[in-house]
């Protein structure tokens, strides 16, 4: 679910910071790159707070209170990760880089700026989106420490977390867990592999040094 919303809600913001022309677009996209200079774990408190208090969720009034919110759910475990600023500056580079003879063309057939994103742009970005499922996917898929705090129940934990439990504070299982381990590992590898020609091409095309 992360991977798919971040792709769609990164690549319309990349497009329209790279190619659309507004007042304050610049100063927008330096305030948006705020967001890679915070690490997750020093704003946690401040959105598990924001998690809890979600209006008419879990129990609570339109005020957000008296309830739970999303506090033990898959959507509280979820919508922290649906955004993301390094999505956003990656989609911005990659888009950044065609031609505006691309844009003046689309205009002279008419086409208005969501179908020029839809019908031009989109199709040629699968270099950079196939970047940004991969980093995606793997930084969602690997999460430990938000869906421990967000949630208290088996049922609502993620694999992860379920790979803890076979280290005791006297034994720990390493057959177990090790076999836990490699099967957590086979969805990332097969996305990899999948994508891998694309990923190299996109990390090239952004600007980005691996």
């Amino acid at each position: 679910m992360t991977t798919v919303v971040s792709i769609l809600t990164n690549a319309v913001a990349g497009y329209a910071f790279a190619r659309l022309h507004f007042y304050g677009r610049n100063f927008l996209f330096k305030f948006t790159l705020i967001g890679m200079m915070v690490p997750m774990q020093t704003v946690m408190i401040p959105i598990y707070l924001k998690v809890k208090s979600i209006p008419l969720a879990g129990g609570n009034n339109i005020l957000g209170q008296g309830g739970t919110g999303l506090l033990n759910t898959t959507w509280g475990v979820i919508a922290p990760l649906l955004a993301g600023a390094f999505g956003l500056f990656l989609c911005r580079q990659f888009f950044a880089n065609f031609p505006t003879s691309l844009d003046e063309a689309a205009k002279i057939d008419g086409c208005s700026n969501i179908r020029t994103f839809f019908r031009i742009y989109l199709p040629l970005s699968k270099p950079v989106l196939a970047t940004l499922a991969i980093l995606k996917f793997t930084d969602g898929w690997n999460q430990y420490t938000w869906p421990l705090i967000i949630t208290n129940s088996d049922e609502g934990r993620t694999l992860q977390l379920a790979l803890a439990m076979f280290r005791g504070s006297s034994v720990i299982k390493w057959d177990l867990l090790m076999a836990g381990t490699i099967i957590t590992c086979i969805p990332v590898l097969i996305i990899f592999l999948a994508l891998q020609k694309y990923y190299v091409q996109g990390i090239v095309t952004s600007g980005l040094k691996g």
